[in-house]
């Protein structure tokens, strides 16, 4: 093999690995749900993907999650696919949170909750987004929407989860969001949540490498009357910032010529030590 060849077959291992180096270190399975399912995702009570609901359609191309507390005790807290919502304690270590956690939010007792969640490796300088809009018929008590993000250890082999955000989007009361009527109220349609605060994208920055599980829920407060839901789409993950195709190509053919010029002189070392001047 000449020289010319060891060289260019290094420089495309080196293109290849600064390549490798720009993708995401972790992805997010069936996070548009265009699987036309929850595949890829644990859920916890009534959890479905849906084409539209209440008149509001997918911020992806076709599919979107929809969670609700609808407990099916009651004819104004019904469920979409038939399965209640379930216990707080059973989504508590779903998502990797201490018992009583979600009860601490508000802080009000929480009755019911639905959730889905996903493990996924995280790295530094990666990026979590998603879209997500809360809607709901409730009036009276604060039921209310959230996401968690906990990280994985394994200690002495034991998993233990600390907990990195817990946040709740939004209310029942919209206490951060402008109330707006669903398009399923306006057009008088059913079935339909009454009320929601439209889409909404929120990100999160990674700032240590682990393995992290990823929670989306909403919760049912003091009552089982009344039902409210989570729709959530669009959830996608990493890097920061992707360097742009030129750039790429700049630096494999800086690493090119580099790695050429180290190349000739090792080869000519060798010429020399072997044949003389």
């Amino acid at each position: 093999m000449t020289a010319r060849s060891r060289c260019l077959i290094a420089t495309f291992c080196v293109a290849v690995a600064l390549f490798a180096d720009n993708s995401s270190a972790g992805l997010i399975d069936n996070g548009d749900f265009g699987a036309g399912s929850l595949a890829g995702w644990n859920a916890s009570g009534d959890a479905s993907v849906q084409t539209v609901y209440s008149g509001i359609t997918p911020t992806s191309p076709s599919y979107e999650a929809l969670l609700t507390n609808g407990s099916g005790t009651h004819v104004s807290d019904p469920t979409v696919t038939g399965t209640p919502s379930v216990s707080p304690g059973i989504v508590e270590a779903q998502l990797g949170l201490t018992s009583g956690r979600l009860s601490e939010l508000i802080p009000a007792p929480v009755v019911n909750v639905s959730a889905i969640s996903q493990t996924f490796g995280g790295h530094t300088d990666d990026r979590l987004s998603f879209s997500w809009n809360f809607a709901t018929t409730e009036t009276v008590a604060s039921d209310f929407s959230f996401w968690s993000l906990v990280e994985v250890v394994d200690v002495n082999g034991q998993t233990t989860y600390n907990e990195r955000v817990l946040q709740i989007f939004e209310n029942s009361n919209f206490s951060q969001f402008t109330r707006k009527d669903t398009p399923a109220k306006v057009n008088n349609e059913s079935p339909r949540f009454e009320w929601m605060t439209d889409w909404q994208a929120t990100s999160y920055d990674f700032s240590s490498d682990g393995e992290y599980l990823l929670g989306f829920g909403v919760a049912n407060v003091h009552d089982y009357y009344n039902y409210s839901g989570l729709f959530v789409d669009d959830v996608n993950f990493g890097p920061t910032s992707v360097p742009e195709p030129s750039t790429l190509v700049l630096s494999a053919i800086g690493t090119l010529a580099l790695t050429c010029a180290a190349m000739r002189r090792h080869w000519a070392a060798k010429r020399q030590a072997r044949f003389g001047a």
